[in-house]
Parts: C-alpha cells; sequence; structure tokens
C-alpha cells in the first residue's frame, strides 16, 4: 500500500517541551495521501488516523452500518505509506534531525528520502529513529513513508513459525481473528464479545520530526513520581512524612556534562508558586536525567477522588541546565499530591477483633483513608482512536461523576490511555485503575516478545505517572482466574510450566519495572487475584503469589461473576462473597434511537439478522460471516430474562414493539445490576468487609447489544441511572429471599462518619391507596449507621404481614439523613427511595397510571405526575438531535405524586420542538397494546399472521404462537394440585412408576470416562418440566442413599414460574435446599441457550412433552445438550394396548377427571385439556421413531410400557463422538 503527497507543515505548537533553538514539525495534518495496492485506489489520508477512517472518509467503505467487522479481512491494506515533501527541515544547521512517533499501529516499515529508517511491531510504544545523515545526503525533496502491515496476517504468519509456542487445544480464546497473543496491538481489535473486529493499521497518534542545534535536548517522556519519603509500592504509606518529588526526564539530543535541574511548583487555581529550585541528587542514566526534591508533607493542599474532595492540581515545571545554567530542556506537568495504595495485607487481630472475617484484605486507601470504591469498567469508546476526542470523554466522564462514580477499570486489551483522558480524570476526581494489555490469554514468554513488552510497560509507566488519577497498575485481565484454571484443566502434568511462565512475564518481568519507575503505585499480577503470600524483591520471582492456598471461611482477593442462567439473577446465594467486585454484569440492547443510527428500519426487530449478526455475545470463534447460532443464545438470555421477570411487550406497531423489547432487555439488566451492587454494598459491614463494586461496562464502543450502561452517542441506558442512584452515599435496600420469603431492609453508608436518620416504610396497593395497618411494618424506623458500614433495620417474613393480595402490593421505603461528606465541615441532609414488591414485576397487578408531562420554560424542569396506579419504571425518554440526561429516572410514582426533573444538555441543539417530543411511560406502558413505547410513534392496527402454522391444544387446532401462553395458564392453574392431578390421571399408581423410571436410570452410580468433560464429578442430570421437583427430589436421594454419591446435581427446569415456585417451596424441606445440587430454571425446552452443547449426563421429561408445541425441536435441543453417550429419559401417559382396559381408561379419563377437577380444583376446563392432550400424543412407535429422528440411537425395543401402556418410559442414546 502506497501513499504520497504534500502538505502543509506546522510549526512548534505550544503544548509540544522545547528551548528556543530546537525546530519541532508537527507531522499532523490532513494532506497525506493513502494508496491500496488492494484495492488500486488513492484517496486522501491524514494523520493521526488509521486506513479504516481515510477509505470511510473517501466513501470506499462504511464502517457505521456495517452490519459486521468480518469484511474487513477483504479490505485490509498491504500497507499504508503517507508521504510528505519535508521543506520545513533545515538542511544545514542541524546537528541532529529525529523522526518522532508517538503511535504507530502496529507492523509499519518507515523510508525517508527513499532510504530505509526502522521498523515498529508495538502499537504501544513511543520510536524514535535518527534521520541526521539521511537528510544531509538527500538530494531531493525529502519525503517520508510508512508502509504498514496487516496485523491478522502477520500474527498468523508467526503462529506458524517453526519456534512458536504452542498451548493446549482449547485453551486460547479466538474471538474472530485468531493469534492475537503473539502481537502487541490492541487485542479487541481482533474482536471481542461486546466490539467488531476492524484489526486497523495506522499512524494512531502524533508524528514529529526533531531537529536539534548546539546540545539541545528533546524532552520524549516524562516521569513524575510523588510519594511520601520511604513509601514502596506494596506497603500502606506514612501520611505524617514529607512529600518526594522525583523527576526523570527521557531525552533526545547529546548527553549534557554535569546538568543540574530546577522545579517549579505552581498551584493551577490560584497561580502562587508552592515551592521552587535546584533538584538534588542529579543523575544521567542512558539518555534520562533524573533529580529529587523534598516537599513539607502539610503545604500542599491534597488531591481527593469524587465525593471524598477536591480535586487539587498544581503545574510542575522541569527544566535541564548545562553547566553554564543555559536551559536545555524544559516540562510542565500537571500533578496532584496524594497517596493510593491497595491494600492486599492479612488481616489484623484488631480487624478479626471488629467482627471481619480472617484472610487478606482487598482494598484501596487514598491519602490514608479507606474508602468503598464505586464504578465501572471503561473499554475503548471507540474502534478508532483517532475518533476519540477530549470534548466527547469530557461528557463520558461528566456521566461517570454524575453517576456517583469515583473508580473506572481501564479494562486490558483495549490500549493505554491517551494523556488527555486521564488529564479529565485528573479534573473530576475519576481514579483509573490501570492495566497492562493483556487478556483472555496465555502469552509467549521468549526472549524478542518480553523485550518488546519491557519497552512497552517502562514508556507507558513513565508517561502516566505524573497523574494523580492513577491508582492502580495491574499486569492483565483474567490471566490468574480464568487463564491459569483453564489450562490446568486442559493440561495438569504441564500446569506448573504455564504458571511458570505466567509467574515470568508478569512477576519476574513487569513487576520489577513498575517498581523501578514508580514508588506511587501499588502494583497486581493480574485483575482477578487471590492476592499474594509475600514480596521479596531479591526472589527470581519476586512476589509469591496465592492461587489456591486459601483457608475455608477466610477472604482473599477480589471477584470477577458472570451468571447467564436468569432463574437466579436475583438470587444473592449466587452472587460471590469476595473483598472486592471488579466485574459482574449481563447484556442488554441498545435503545431504537441509537439503533437508528446503525441499522435500517426494515430491520429494526429483534431477531433480524442484522441485529444478530451485531449482537458478539457469544463471539463468532472464528472468521464467519454467519454467526447466528452463538448470537442466537446470547439473544435467547436477554429474551429468558425479560419474560421471566417483566411484562412482555406486544404491541401491534413493529418498531414500537422492538423499541419496548430493547427497553425491556434494559429494565432486567438494570435491576440485576442493582440487585447485585446493593448486595456488595452491604458487605462492607459483614464478615467479608467488602469495599469496592466495578460493574461490567461503563460505555459502549458501537451499536450493539452489550453489557454497557452508556450507548455509543452518550445515551444512558437504564443501568447508568439505576447505578447512579444506587451509588448514592448512603442507601436504603430491601433483601428478599424468595425462596423462604425473608425480606430484610438495610441502610448502607459509605460516609467515613457515622449517620443518622430515619426511612420510612409505606405499604400501597397497585391503585396506590395504602394497605390497612401498613400490612403490620412499622411506619417509620430510626437508624445509626457506622462509617463505611451497614446496618439492619428491619426483618420480617412475606408470610407475616398482612398483605391481601402479593400481586398488588408494594412497599415504598424513603430515607432521610444526615452525615458529613469527606473533608468537609458541614452536615450534609440525604434522602433516597428505594420498593420492594412480593413478587416480580410480571406477576404485578399493575394499573395504568394515567402518567401527564409538562414542561416549565422558567425552570427549565419537566414535571411528571401520576393520575391513575402507581408507575414503576417511570422513564423519561428524549428523541434524537441532543444528547444528555435527567438528572433523575427510572423512579417510582405514587398517585398524586409529582416530581420535578431536569434535563442536563450534553451535546447537540435542545430546540423547542425537541423539548415537545420529550416522552414518558411506566412498566403498564411494556404491557399495554395499544401505547406507544414513544408517544412521537404512530400507533399502527394489529395485522394477523396469516403464516402462523396451526397446532392442537387438546382437542382444538389453535395458532403455534398461542399454545405456549395456553399451556402456561393450564400449568399455573394445578401447580398447587399437580400431585393429585396424576393420582387423578395415573389411577393412583404414578409414584411407583416415577420410582420405577429412577431404579432404571440409576443416578449417581460410575459414569463412563469421557474426552475433555470439565463438567465436574457426578452426574450432570437436566429435568425438563420438573417445575414442582417430583422427580429431581427422588433423582437426589438415589444418588445419594443408594450410589453414596454427594457430587451429582439436578437443573429442575420448566417454562411455567408457578411449577417452579412450587418446587422451589417443597424443595425447603429437602436436604438439597440451597445447595449447589438442586438449582431452578424457567425455560423453553424447545430452545434452551443457556445450557452449554454437550454438557448433560442425563436428560429427564417426565409427563410433559406431550404438552410441547414442538415436540420433535425438543428433542433435537435434547441431543444438543446431551454429552455423547447421555441418556434421554421420557415418561408419558402413552396408549394402552388392551383394547378392553383402553375403553375403561378412556371412560374415566374423559368423564371423572374433568368433574374431579372442578370438584377439587375449581377448574374443569384445564383437567379436561389434560386428557385430551393424552389422546393426540404419538403412540409409543411413533414416538420412537421421533427421537431416533432427533439422532439417538435406541437401546433394545427403545420403550417400556406401564400398567397396559397407560404410561411408557422411552430412552435414547446420543453417539460416541469418533
Amino acid at each position: 500500500m502506497h501513499v504520497k503527497g504534500e502538505t502543509v507543515l506546522a510549526l512548534l505548537t505550544p503544548s509540544l517541551p522545547s528551548v528556543a533553538s530546537q525546530h519541532v514539525v508537527d507531522l499532523s495534518g490532513d494532506g497525506w495521501t493513502l494508496s491500496s495496492t488492494t484495492l488500486n485506489r488513492t484517496v486522501p489520508g491524514h494523520l493521526p488516523s488509521q486506513v479504516h477512517l481515510d477509505l470511510f472518509e473517501a466513501g470506499v467503505i462504511d464502517i457505521t452500518a456495517s452490519m459486521t467487522s468480518t469484511f474487513v479481512g477483504l479490505l485490509m491494506p498491504t500497507g499504508r505509506i503517507p508521504a510528505t515533501r519535508l521543506k520545513a527541515c533545515d538542511l544545514k544547521n542541524s546537528e541532529s534531525t529525529w523522526l518522532v512517533f508517538d503511535g504507530l499501529d502496529t507492523f509499519a516499515t518507515i523510508t525517508f528520502c527513499d532510504q530505509h529508517v526502522g521498523s515498529t511491531d508495538n502499537q504501544f510504544r513511543q520510536y524514535n529513529f535518527d534521520i541526521s545523515q539521511i537528510l544531509k545526503e538527500c538530494k531531493q525533496d525529502p519525503v517520508l513513508r510508512i508502509n504498514f502491515g496487516s496485523a491478522p496476517n502477520i500474527a498468523n504468519a508467526m503462529a506458524k513459525s517453526p519456534d512458536a509456542e504452542e498451548w493446549p487445544t482449547g485453551v486460547q480464546i479466538t474471538n474472530e481473528y485468531p493469534n492475537r497473543w503473539f502481537i502487541r496491538k490492541e487485542q479487541s481489535d481482533f474482536g471481542w464479545d461486546w466490539g467488531p473486529a476492524f484489526a486497523p493499521a495506522g499512524p494512531w497518534k502524533p508524528a514529529y520530526i526533531v531537529q536539534n542545534k548546539h546540545a539541545d535536548l528533546y524532552v520524549l517522556n516524562t516521569d513524575l513520581d510523588i510519594y511520601r519519603q520511604g513509601q514502596i509500592n506494596y506497603v500502606p504509606p506514612d501520611q505524617s512524612q514529607p512529600w518526594i518529588v522525583n523527576a526523570s526526564i527521557d531525552f533526545l539530543g547529546p548527553v549534557p556534562r554535569n546538568p543540574s535541574m530546577s522545579i517549579e511548583i505552581k498551584d493551577v487555581a490560584s497561580g502562587s508558586v508552592l515551592s521552587s529550585g535546584l533538584l538534588q541528587n542529579v543523575t544521567v542514566s542512558g539518555r534520562s536525567i533524573t533529580g529529587t526534591t523534598t516537599v513539607d508533607g502539610d503545604v500542599p493542599k491534597l488531591w481527593w477522588p469524587s465525593g471524598m474532595g477536591d480535586q487539587n492540581l498544581y503545574n510542575v515545571t522541569i527544566t535541564v541546565q548545562n553547566d553554564e545554567k543555559k536551559a536545555l530542556a524544559r516540562v510542565t506537568k500537571r500533578t496532584g499530591f496524594r497517596t493510593i495504595f491497595l491494600n492486599q495485607r492479612n488481616i489484623t487481630e484488631d480487624q478479626l477483633a471488629q467482627g471481619i472475617a480472617p484472610g487478606a484484605n482487598w482494598h484501596f486507601e487514598v491519602n490514608g483513608h479507606t474508602f468503598y470504591a464505586k464504578g465501572s469498567n471503561i473499554i475503548p469508546p471507540d474502534a478508532f482512536w483517532p475518533r476519540v476526542t477530549r470534548a466527547r470523554m469530557a461528557r463520558l466522564f461528566d456521566a461517570v461523576t454524575a453517576g456517583n462514580q469515583n473508580m473506572l477499570r481501564v479494562w486490558a486489551s483495549g490500549a493505554y490511555l491517551h494523556d488527555f483522558i486521564y488529564d479529565l480524570a485528573d479534573e473530576k476526581g475519576i481514579l483509573l485503575w490501570s492495566e497492562f494489555q493483556f487478556s483472555d490469554a496465555l502469552y509467549p514468554v521468549n526472549d524478542a516478545f518480553l523485550e518488546n513488552v519491557a519497552a512497552e510497560v517502562v514508556y507507558n509507566v513513565r508517561r502516566v505517572n505524573h497523574h494523580p488519577s492513577l491508582a492502580l497498575w495491574a499486569g492483565g485481565n483474567e490471566i490468574e482466574s480464568l487463564m491459569l484454571p483453564m489450562v490446568k484443566a486442559a493440561d495438569p502434568t504441564g500446569y506448573s510450566k504455564y504458571v511458570g511462565e505466567y509467574e515470568k512475564l508478569y512477576i519476574s518481568l513487569i513487576l520489577p519495572l513498575v517498581y523501578e519507575n514508580t514508588r506511587s503505585i501499588t502494583y497486581s499480577p493480574s485483575s482477578t487475584t487471590e492476592g499474594y503470600l509475600y514480596v521479596n524483591l531479591s526472589a527470581p520471582v519476586p512476589m509469591a503469589e496465592r492461587y489456591s492456598n486459601t483457608t475455608s471461611g477466610s477472604y482473599y482477593g477480589d471477584t470477577d461473576y458472570y451468571n447467564y442462567d436468569t432463574s437466579v439473577s436475583f438470587n444473592y446465594n449466587h452472587y460471590p462473597v469476595g473483598r472486592f467486585a471488579n466485574e459482574f454484569g449481563f447484556h442488554s440492547m441498545p435503545s431504537l434511537q441509537t439503533w437508528q443510527q446503525a441499522v435500517d428500519p426494515e430491520d429494526l426487530h429483534f431477531n433480524s439478522s442484522v441485529v444478530m449478526l451485531r449482537n458478539h455475545h457469544y463471539t463468532a470463534g472464528g472468521l464467519f460471516t454467519d454467526n447466528f447460532k452463538n448470537s442466537s443464545r446470547g439473544m435467547g438470555e436477554m429474551t429468558m430474562g425479560v419474560e421471566a421477570y417483566y411484562p412482555k411487550p406486544s404491541k401491534s406497531d413493529s418498531v414500537a414493539n422492538f423499541s419496548a423489547w430493547c427497553h425491556a432487555t434494559q429494565l432486567f439488566q438494570a435491576d440485576m445490576y442493582k440487585s447485585q451492587i446493593q448486595f456488595y454494598r452491604r458487605g462492607s459491614g459483614m464478615p467479608e468487609r467488602q469495599l469496592g463494586s466495578l460493574y461490567w461496562q461503563l460505555e459502549d464502543i458501537w451499536q450493539a447489544p452489550t453489557w454497557a450502561g452508556i450507548e455509543y452517542d452518550g445515551r444512558w441506558k437504564v443501568l447508568h441511572y439505576v447505578a447512579r442512584d444506587i451509588y448514592q452515599p448512603i442507601i436504603v435496600s430491601p433483601f428478599w429471599n424468595y425462596t423462604t420469603g425473608r425480606l430484610e431492609v438495610y441502610v448502607t453508608s459509605d460516609l467515613w462518619e457515622p449517620a443518622r436518620g430515619t426511612v420510612n416504610l409505606t405499604w400501597v396497593d397497585l391503585s396506590g391507596e395504602t394497605i390497612a395497618n401498613n400490612a403490620g411494618s412499622p411506619e417509620t424506623v430510626n437508624f445509626t449507621v457506622g462509617a463505611l458500614n451497614t446496618t439492619n433495620i428491619y426483618t420480617t417474613n412475606i408470610s407475616e404481614l398482612s398483605l391481601p393480595d402479593l400481586k398488588d402490593s408494594i412497599l415504598i421505603l424513603s430515607l432521610s439523613g444526615e452525615g458529613r461528606i469527606p473533608n468537609t465541615s458541614n452536615k450534609k441532609a440525604f434522602v433516597h427511595q428505594n420498593h420492594f414488591t412480593p413478587v416480580f414485576p410480571r406477576e404485578l397487578a399493575l394499573r395504568d397510571p394515567k402518567l401527564e408531562l409538562s414542561y416549565s420554560p422558567d425552570s427549565r424542569k419537566y414535571t411528571v405526575q401520576a393520575t391513575g396506579g402507581v408507575s414503576l419504571y417511570t422513564w423519561l425518554d428524549y428523541p434524537a438531535g441532543a444528547v444528555g440526561y435527567f438528572e433523575e429516572n427510572a423512579f417510582v410514582l405514587r398517585p398524586g405524586e409529582k416530581k420535578e426533573v431536569a434535563f442536563v444538555a450534553q451535546e447537540g441543539s435542545v430546540t423547542d420542538d425537541w423539548l415537545r417530543r420529550v416522552t414518558v411511560q411506566s412498566l403498564w406502558d411494556q404491557k399495554s397494546q395499544y401505547r406507544c413505547f414513544s408517544c412521537s410513534l404512530q400507533v399502527q392496527d394489529s395485522k394477523s399472521n396469516h403464516d402462523d402454522q396451526m397446532t392442537h391444544f387438546g382437542f382444538k387446532n389453535v395458532p403455534e404462537s398461542q399454545k405456549e401462553s395456553m399451556v402456561r395458564t393450564v400449568f399455573s392453574s394445578v401447580a398447587s394440585s399437580y400431585d393429585a392431578m396424576n393420582d387423578f390421571m395415573s389411577l393412583g399408581i404414578h409414584r411407583l412408576w416415577k420410582d420405577h423410571f429412577v431404579r432404571s436410570l440409576n443416578p449417581g452410580s460410575a459414569l463412563p470416562s469421557r474426552d475433555n468433560d470439565t463438567t465436574g464429578k457426578g452426574w450432570n442430570i437436566l429435568d425438563i418440566a420438573g417445575g414442582t421437583g417430583d422427580i429431581a427430589f427422588r433423582m437426589l436421594d438415589h444418588a445419594t442413599n443408594i450410589n453414596n454419591d454427594h457430587q451429582t446435581r439436578v437443573t429442575i427446569a420448566d417454562i411455567n414460574p408457578d411449577m417452579l415456585a412450587e418446587g422451589k417451596k417443597r424443595s425447603i424441606d429437602t436436604p438439597y435446599y440451597n445447595t449447589p445440587r438442586l438449582s431452578f430454571m424457567e425455560a423453553n425446552a424447545q430452545h434452551m441457550p443457556s445450557i452449554p452443547d454437550n454438557s448433560v449426563d442425563l436428560y429427564t421429561v417426565v409427563f410433559g412433552i406431550r404438552n410441547f408445541t414442538d415436540k420433535q425441536a425438543a428433542l433435537e435441543e435434547a441431543f444438543r445438550v446431551l454429552k455423547p453417550g447421555g441418556v434421554f429419559a421420557c415418561m408419558e401417559f402413552s396408549k394402552v394396548d388392551n383394547s378392553l382396559f383402553n375403553a375403561i381408561y378412556k371412560q374415566w379419563s374423559f368423564s371423572a377427571i374433568p368433574l374431579i377437577g372442578q370438584i377439587v380444583a375449581g377448574d374443569r376446563d384445564s383437567y379436561q385439556y389434560l386428557v385430551e392432550s393424552i389422546e393426540k400424543f404419538p403412540s409409543q412407535e411413533e414416538f420412537r421413531s421421533m427421537i431416533q429422528k432427533a439422532g439417538f440411537m435406541i437401546p433394545g425395543r427403545g420403550y417400556e410400557n406401564l400398567t397396559g401402556g397407560i404410561a411408557a418410559i422411552h430412552k435414547g442414546i446420543k453417539p460416541l463422538t469418533k
């Protein structure tokens, strides 16, 4: 790929470090050209830029509306050569001329005046090349060319090299492009589950030509380290000690003799000089000059994170002089005085006496104060870094601080953040947990790779060390917690080798490099870790990691938690208990407005091919244009989350329905995060002393379903509003165990002093009327909550409350308190509101709140009022044309209650017309057929679906789309009398059949050995349509009591939540209650995306499959989830094989059972359907053929008749793979 052309050259910019006789040419500009031999095209180019951006601007490709990123493989250029004629270069008077590149992505070959200059192979390094001699010998106008290679192609070639390291099969994680671990480039450029795989190339950061005269120096990089005297990285600093300012400058130019360094420290706000003078102990090492000074510990005003004090900043100017006092170089860095320390030290005796559980700490301390870290994880805000501007990041960081967050984890496998981003964090008080760019992979440890990494580490540690927002350096993402366990499972005998390689890279190499270049920042080898046992800097491996050397009942390290089984999303027993939560989350759809930026109108429906292909959870695992199978799993998880807990959108207008579905996925996501954040914050006062929660993830990289709380253009999802609310300093939170009915209410505070106040507890029905006697709950509770602590203010059981109808009840929790914000003198009033419903929102007896919305030009606020019923999840939404956020959103309104809400505009034009198009909705609108998601949408008449296939519902023919809900209604009706129903239909002998069924399967017996089986010891049993637990409990009893197996586990899956609720209630009386051996999930047997392929040993379905809409699809899904050699076992009512007996049984079924159903359960119709469904079920032979068609081998006859064929047991075996 070739580019050449002419550009107007800019002279030295004020921000560049320089002295008077230095000449710096900034190569940034629009005059470059880009040529591609692959495309045979030449287009205008830019610097900084990347290939895709130049091609996009020229109209060659469309990266905005790209459905997938796979097309990039076809367009990836063989190289990129920008060229410029450098007429501004001084050919005669300069003693040295250098090319300086702040960032080249990634593999580049540079020529100047047609002479080879050098090559690069690391996106994250600064490169400089001496071209003095080339320039002097240049006979024509000097031309600079840079040729970029294809990173994916080069990575593949490196992988095929004879000496390339290989890892066990299945360990390395490929998202789209493979072999990313061989090269030092942004790893997510190769694809991730939240973004595209463009794998761009180009000069992504500025470049300069530097010409020095005489002894002048050009400053390449500056390491400004500010710490307390005696401070070392892994020990809490002594706050009584003075400050040490250590300045180290990397330079180009001749090494000066006997240099001196002077310093001036000036308050940014006032302009007053804090300190000035010469630095001491000035030394020159290679091309670095270093000196130190001491500053009185009480003189500088401290820098504090957001919510803990002011962000006091100072400009520090360092001047390097020669022995004649002539200035050779000068540089100014803005900084702050603070200490930040990650405490991983063992729990002390004093802490044990306070009730803190043994183990080790894992929390941050700023300026000697322990604090609660509240925040999220930041990913690259764009697939192309040259598009990321200061203004854009300022808007994002404003949203962070408005969201009550004080820390962001800068996730590894993006890129090291630009200095201007750290500058913004310094200004806004956002701590940046920073990581080296390694993630979810094992990396080579050959000498060349380690040498490349070492240069990358040193440059970036020194570059950002002056920023007070820098909170931590971590070695990489999930290396210890994910990759080491994966390789141990794949290659147990070789595990020690891979641990050794891990330690060689992250501990023996990176740790000393960090410690050599900063004393102010802690280092952790992995983002998620159990911490360390000890540090010995003289040892070959200077930090001894704890790994699995843990003690039961003790807590260590931080946690990383994802669970896409939506049946346990709000079950606190499934959340990890630890010292700090650095990742957790669930994905959701972006809003309709965001989809409309990238997707054509005809594709705006939930499972359109475009929407599904933009969903990368789960990733393709390679370069495939068709990722529907993996994507459907992620889409299915969102669907299951919505259908399990919220009203299912069913609007007649297709676009409105799509919008409602998007919003519903956001409701589920937000509530799930809220549930976890409340849980983790409550942990601050629990034995685990949990002191941080950073959810995944802050923002989007493009328009797609992801875990983000802020969409690509800056629009807030429901999540960011809810997180903002639950990250307030003092909160009130309900904790409900929906299995036992236990309800607890806690007040939690992250203030550094005790806080006091009251909480009002108000029970109302959904029309807004107060429930008599407040349902037996106190109306007001006083509280005192300790510093960084939590307190229980109320405990009850739902069964003990006087609630007329659980589905028509809501508890409003209103907190009013007083406390002191850290580093302030006056107390502040705090309010917080939360709510609780004793059933999930899907089951609530919602009323139309009849919301009214008005806008006041005087106050510039909207007023929202509910005039009907209680408004849940009251949601203000704004149209395209501007970006910003409402000061409050997703709140509860009682009838007659008004709330004034302002809109904070961050970008765009807020006109009168725009203000009028703001809308409001509530949870009621999700289920309403006639109300649109946005009032600006037009309601269309519903259209019948003429393509809907018909099926039977008993003896009736109904559309397939209706049968599922009709069956759900039947089983909701009979759930509480399910055993009695089976007694009627089996003539009372179903219990004997079930005992025989379980004995024939013999759960818990020895399983055959299978290759690559990582599902654990014991049987993994999936019991479909097993809501009440009748079969599951028998399975576990048999495994435990007959085969002495305490590892076998059963997942009960049922499409009907009422059946599951019955099973959960019954499980309380079993020894398996609240243990890992028994779990429940709401699922449709025809499509279970949350269950992995080849993961189940035994699949059972008893008296359930006849109710499935598509039985063949269910059989095929059973085949998918079963392991090779796994058993499908079904017991179902069938065809009686004796004509006389058959006539008697039918007479009993059709005459007696519906009548008994009417008498016993008050429901004749449901029991009528059940007997009709038996009659419509295939014969034994027909069903055996269906099992074979799904791919199963049939053992023997394939079925066993019970009691003359009233029921039959069918079995199939999934063939072993070769």
